[in-house]
């Protein structure tokens, strides 16, 4: 039932973030889907001031679970709520006290007497932002108490949520960058808010339920630890592989950010089919190690390798098929060179290839390589993408080669550490 559950809610998922897009289009200017596009990319950028919390939360979590110390998953939660809820009240300060010196003009390269509400949808995008940072730990929680597709279902429904009232507008013929920006912010975490009330106070996550009383300080240093790791990674892997937009914005203007959205966006299907398929193994592989449960492991590294082949194919028709689909889905939006889309197919390929084996490194905790190499490519992404962006012919397409580039070691040394671990015959940096 969960399996059917995760596809049926994570493919419906899609399919709406998909027919958002024409929507939004007919909705907005070319130059506001651009502004929209990249500051979704910023915030999904603020969600790591979390600083790793969510994902050392995920591993400690998983393992008081799985040793049946239920007192100490429960401050695990406890004392995570707390620190976020701390860092959440820290970003507004500190965002509001910044907003009158930023100037979103140089920062985004737009006009802004195209989009005469911008102020006030920063302040709606960036607050409802700050709230749902400190809600997070319920996705967190459900992952690593293996009950993935109840997450996916809440983002499903605030999905249904904004495309109802994004199709009432169209209808009625209301084109406000603002409310949309209100809708599509607030949506989402409203029902995080009354999902997070409900899952700790009446469903499966009752037992773990936080309490002022149990936030526990000596625990701060454990979740920070790893944590801090895990940042550093996310800060690396952000600056390498989300900038794209902000790239794109600078190099070639908004207009130019728009049609790369729709780009990335026809091909998160396939990504959002892997995350679903790949998502609950970061837990299991953690519950799986804990146990010495190897052969489980191996079974299932084989089978996701499987599911990675599919890819493949699906990826090559999806480029073959590209330009008609697009012209049915966008209409006449004047989109990319072909060459642009087949290296955005593989850069999808090899990136979903190093999340296999980063999600079992992550689950068993030995990331103190993969930090290394992603600080390392992390560091030379920025200069590679504006060397990549800055030569003649190459366009927008320097910016995915540039990402390609940053991939590649983890392709080589993620399979590389898991053989070693696996066999038992990982030690020092490979082990930690």
């Amino acid at each position: 039932m969960n399996v059917f559950l995760s596809f049926f809610t994570k493919g419906g998922t899609a399919i709406i973030s998909i027919l958002l897009v024409p929507i939004f289009l007919k909705m907005l200017t070319k130059s506001e889907f651009g502004v929209w596009n990249t500051l979704s990319t910023m915030i999904n950028w603020f969600y790591f001031l979390d600083i790793g919390l969510s994902n050392g939360f995920k591993n400690l979590f998983t393992r008081a679970v799985v040793e049946e110390n239920f007192l100490l998953a429960k401050k695990y939660v406890s004392t995570i709520y707390a620190i976020l809820l701390v860092i959440s009240l820290l970003f507004i300060v500190c965002f509001e006290g910044a907003l009158p010196y930023l100037n979103w003009q140089s920062i985004l390269n737009f006009d802004t007497l195209t989009v005469p509400t911008f102020n006030w949808v920063i302040q709606v995008v960036f607050l409802s932002f700050a709230f749902k940072l400190a809600l997070t730990v319920l996705n967190t929680t459900l992952v690593a108490n293996q009950q993935f597709s109840k997450g996916m279902i809440l983002e499903f429904i605030s999905q249904v949520i904004i495309i109802s009232f994004a199709y009432f507008m169209l209808q009625n013929n209301i084109k406000s960058f603002f409310l949309i920006a209100v809708i599509s912010s607030v949506t989402s975490v409203s029902i995080t808010f009354f999902a997070t009330f409900y899952f700790f106070g009446f469903g499966n996550l009752k037992p773990y339920r936080p309490s002022i009383k149990l936030v526990d300080l000596s625990l701060v240093k454990e979740l920070f630890g790893k944590g801090a790791q895990f940042f550093i990674i996310q800060v690396a892997v952000l600056v390498t592989f989300t900038g794209n937009n902000l790239f794109i914005a600078q190099f070639f203007g908004q207009e130019s950010v728009a049609e790369f959205s729709v780009l990335s966006k026809y091909f998160s299907i396939p990504i959002m089919g892997f995350i679903l398929v790949i998502g609950p193994f970061w837990s299991g592989f953690a519950e799986a190690y804990f146990k010495k449960d190897f052969n489980w492991v191996k079974v299932s590294i084989k089978r996701l390798l499987l599911v990675w082949s599919g890819l493949f194919f699906v990826l090559i028709l999806m480029v073959v098929f590209f330009k008609d689909i697009s012209k049915l889905w966008v209409g006449d939006l004047e989109l990319i060179n072909p060459s642009l889309v087949w290296l955005y197919a593989f850069f999808v390929l090899i990136n979903a290839f190093n999340s296999i084996f980063s999600y079992f490194l992550n689950g068993v905790g030995a990331i103190r390589l993969q930090l290394v190499w992603t600080l390392i490519t992390g560091v030379f992404s920025i200069p590679l993408s504006i060397i990549l962006c800055r030569i003649d012919g190459l366009g927008m397409s320097g910016v995915i080669i540039s990402n390609l580039i940053c991939l590649l070691p983890g392709a080589i040394i993620g399979p590389l550490q898991y053989l070693k671990i696996i066999n038992q015959k990982a030690t020092g940096v490979w082990l930690k």
